[in-house]
């Protein structure tokens, strides 16, 4: 009985430390796991932030080409407000040369006139 007994424990001996062996695999394992999670969990932290600052940055830049275009009509418009004023100033100016023209050359004949004479 004791040979039997002596072998039994021999074998459960083994096997506990087979369990053992078993138990410290699955530790590290678990180990692993959870360092590797840990590294995607910062990854995952480190996008969403680059995406919060994408974010805001496109927000930045979306208001600056609201203010861009705003600014641009605005300019637009003074300038057709401009357009409009120099083109009244010139029919006004050649309305007025037209206007002076002929006493002008009225002017001009009668002076040649008298100076031939």
């Amino acid at each position: 009985v004791s040979t039997q007994s002596t072998g039994e424990n021999k074998k459960l001996l083994h096997r506990l430390a087979q369990l053992d062996d078993d138990l410290e695999e699955e530790q590290n394992e678990a180990l692993r796991h959870l360092e590797k999670s840990k590294k995607l969990q910062q990854m995952l932290d480190d996008m969403k932030e680059e995406l919060n600052l994408e974010k805001t940055n496109s927000g930045r830049l979306e208001a600056d080409k609201l203010s861009y275009e705003r600014q641009v009509r605005e300019l637009q418009g003074k300038l057709e407000e401009i357009e409009t004023q120099v083109k009244a100033k010139q029919v006004a100016a050649l309305s007025a040369f037209r206007t002076r023209t002929p006493a002008w050359r009225n002017s001009s004949r009668t002076n040649l006139r008298r100076s031939k004479h």
